[in-house]
C-alpha cells in the first residue's frame, strides 16, 4: 500500500521567496562545474500525481538544493523564519548524512554561502570579504 503524504493547501511562500534569492544568488556564484537543482517534495499535487510520483520514487524528507561538485554532494534545505523540520527529513537527513553527505539546514543567503565556501570556490559573496 502507497502511504501518501498530507496535501498542504500552500507552500511557504516566505521559504519560497528565500529559495528563489538564494537561487539567484547561486547561478552568479558557483562555478560552472558546479551543478546545483532543486527537489520539488514540497509541492501540492492532486492524489493522481502523488500516486505516480511515489511509484516513479520520489522520497519525501530530500533537502530542497542538491549540489554535485567534483565528486562531493552537498543537500541544503531551505527553512524561512522558525519552519520545523517535517518527520520525514529528521528520518531522511540522517541517512543521507550516515552515506557520507553533508546536510544543512540554512535561514538565509549568507548562511547557503558559509556552507558551500570552505568546499566549492564561490565567484561571488553576500559580503565584502577583506
Amino acid at each position: 500500500m502507497i502511504k501518501l503524504p498530507i496535501r498542504r493547501k500552500y507552500r511557504n511562500h516566505a521559504e519560497y521567496v528565500l529559495q528563489c534569492n538564494v537561487v539567484k544568488f547561486l547561478h552568479s556564484a558557483l562555478p560552472k562545474d558546479c551543478v546545483f537543482f532543486h527537489v520539488p517534495n514540497g509541492e501540492e499535487r492532486n492524489l493522481q500525481a502523488a500516486i505516480r510520483l511515489k511509484k516513479a520514487g520520489v522520497l519525501a524528507g530530500i533537502p530542497d538544493l542538491v549540489f554535485v561538485y567534483r565528486g562531493t554532494v552537498i543537500f541544503i534545505e531551505m527553512k524561512a523564519g522558525k519552519g520545523p523540520m517535517t518527520e520525514s527529513q529528521k528520518r531522511e537527513f540522517p541517512r543521507l548524512e550516515y552515506a557520507g553527505f553533508p546536510v544543512s539546514i540554512c535561514k538565509s543567503i549568507a548562511e547557503v554561502e558559509d556552507v558551500l565556501r570552505p568546499i566549492i570556490p564561490l565567484r561571488a559573496s553576500t559580503t565584502v570579504r577583506g
